[in-house]
């Protein structure tokens, strides 16, 4: 009888064993997924490309690699005080143009951008309120922009509001 306690006791030992060890190959496994989609997820970025002057902001850059679909222009409006949550507000009237050259000054890009083709974001709060141009269009940031390749952008906007600052590249990464 007291062989079959010890045979007892060397079952329970080593399905305690077997339970730590499948629980650590789960904790493994489950690591090891999370760290892929964590690795994977593309981030939001944003680079601010140029001041305006006068009614113009221009900008030379190498076109990131990005999602094509996920990368916008952004115009910024400096808030008085920061804030996470930006006031839902109108964009301000203003009608212009939006061209793309490529490294020998070629236009490969060129399109219209007014209150109706931009959409209000908080991509750049807590600074800035912000607002996409070319949201509701296909536009050739979309189909003719390609990662590694040097391009001019330059946003014209005559009569431009004053309350626009900065012209801003925003993108998944």
């Amino acid at each position: 009888m007291a062989g079959m306690g010890r045979e007892n006791m060397k079952d329970n030992d080593f399905r305690s064993g077997s339970v730590i060890l499948g629980i650590v190959c789960i904790l493994g496994c489950l690591f090891a997924v999370l760290s892929a989609l964590v690795v994977t997820k593309p981030f939001p970025k944003d680079i601010k490309l140029a001041d305006f002057t006068n009614d113009t902001a221009s900008a030379r850059l190498i076109w990131p690699k990005a999602d094509p679909w996920c990368s916008n222009l952004i115009l910024a409006i400096p808030l008085a005080s920061p804030t996470n949550c930006p006031p839902k507000r109108d964009c301000p009237p203003f009608s212009g143009t939006v061209i793309v050259r490529d490294r020998l000054g070629q236009e490969t890009g060129r399109y219209d951008i007014s209150p109706s083709t931009s959409q209000q974001c908080n991509w750049l709060t807590p600074q800035f309120d912000a607002f996409i141009v070319g949201w509701q269009q296909t536009n050739c940031l979309k189909t003719a922009l390609i990662a590694g390749k040097e391009y001019e952008i330059t946003v014209n906007i005559p009569s431009r509001p004053k309350e626009f600052k900065s012209l801003w590249l925003g993108f998944m990464q």
